[in-house]
């Protein structure tokens, strides 16, 4: 099996020897996680034989967080963002603040205050106004993705809201006719906005019109995750993780894989089976 596209892929790895620890141990030191950055995806049985790293110093904890364009991305190093291009060291940035609309005039952001309030702000770049979208007593984990072909954010309260779209022009909201009625998180819009991936129940589900479609498959025991669904820049495959995690004794087991679903073939592949594959975000097409 030899599989070579025109995207960059950042993974994030835990170490075999982290993959079965005590279960109250954290896990946060720099020997657990390293990033790894590969140049098109290139894999043969299940195996990665084409990588380099990230950084120089990738004995750093490194965690990637999203890429920048097809040469750089953002990754984590001790609570700090850095920016790395291929074959440079980290230079400190900071993040954009917010999620810009396809047209860049809106730009969505959540606000929280300690234990106060949170709220789901937008701000109209082209008359400077700053409005309220939702607001709430608290802190609400709320999950936002905005629509690549149109001015529209659709987002959700994770525990309790129904998923949910709005529209700046009219700033109109509505409510998404899918089959849950609550319990969204990880959204994330097909390059063409047609299709929206989500976590329902820690399983990963497409939504395409008003049909919701099982991506994959049905949890084999309450100890089965499935994350972080993200799509390929073609939109012909839909990636996540696949975990798995065991209590034996007082250890816990842990086991990853990264998955390649087809939409609406269910058909699905393992493209990493090697029980380390702890985050993978899949970069902007090549030119």
């Amino acid at each position: 099996m030899k599989i070579q596209t025109k995207y960059p892929i950042l993974l994030t790895l835990v170490e075999h020897d982290y993959l079965k620890h005590h279960y109250e141990d954290e896990r946060s030191s720099a020997d657990v996680y390293k990033a790894l950055y590969l140049q098109g995806e290139h894999l043969q049985d299940d195996q990665v034989v084409h990588w380099r790293p990230l950084a120089a110093r990738a004995d750093l904890d490194e965690r990637g967080v999203g890429w920048k364009d097809a040469d750089s991305c953002w990754i984590l190093q001790d609570q700090q963002t850095f920016q790395v291009t291929r074959g440079q060291d980290p230079v400190p940035v900071e993040l954009p603040a917010g999620l810009a609309s396809a047209s860049g005039r809106y730009l969505w952001t959540v606000e929280q205050s300690g234990g106060d309030a949170t709220r789901l702000r937008q701000l109209d770049c082209q008359s400077g106004q700053s409005s309220t979208v939702w607001e709430r007593n608290g802190w609400a984990g709320i999950s936002l993705a905005s629509d690549p072909s149109q001015d529209r954010l659709v987002w959700s309260h994770h525990a309790k809201g129904p998923l949910q779209s709005w529209d700046p022009v009219r700033t109109r909201n509505e409510t998404m006719a899918n089959r849950f009625d609550q319990d969204f998180s990880q959204l994330a819009f097909s390059p063409d906005g047609k299709s929206l991936a989500f976590v329902h129940d820690q399983q990963v589900y497409c939504l395409s019109g008003s049909t919701t479609h099982d991506i994959s498959g049905p949890r084999s025991d309450h100890s089965n995750y499935r994350l972080q669904p993200q799509w390929s820049p073609d939109g012909k495959r839909l990636f996540y993780i696949s975990a798995h995690f065991d209590i034996v004794g007082d250890l816990l087991h842990e086991s990853y894989q990264w998955v390649a679903a087809t939409p609406g073939e269910k058909h699905r592949r393992e493209l990493l089976s090697r029980a380390a594959v702890a985050a993978v975000h899949v970069g902007p097409a090549l030119d």
